[in-house]
């Protein structure tokens, strides 16, 4: 699996990019990266927020690790819907 995450501006990072080769979805490997992630975010204590651009088939993956929606669902050319989720990370 991939997961990226860029500095947005100084008290925010994006969430690009994850993902979790097909035949290994739904095995705990997606959790796993993001809850890792998140705990470094923590542990460095530099950032308030990490946001991303969700597909809507991923809302609740992101929703069982406390991410929340905000703004209202939108399109990526070739890609779908997709709606903007957040975590609070102090």
């Amino acid at each position: 699996g991939i997961l990226s995450i860029l500095k947005e501006n100084s008290n925010e990072l994006r969430l690009r990019g994850m993902a979790i080769k097909t035949e290994f979805q739904s095995c705990g490997y997606g959790s796993k990266l993001l809850l890792f992630s998140i705990e470094q975010m923590k542990k460095d204590q530099l950032f308030d927020t990490v946001w991303c651009n969700a597909r809507l088939n991923a809302i609740k993956f992101y929703k069982k690790h406390d991410f929340e929606e905000y703004g209202v669902i939108f399109s990526i050319d070739g890609i779908g819907d997709h709606i903007k989720m957040k975590y609070q990370i102090k």
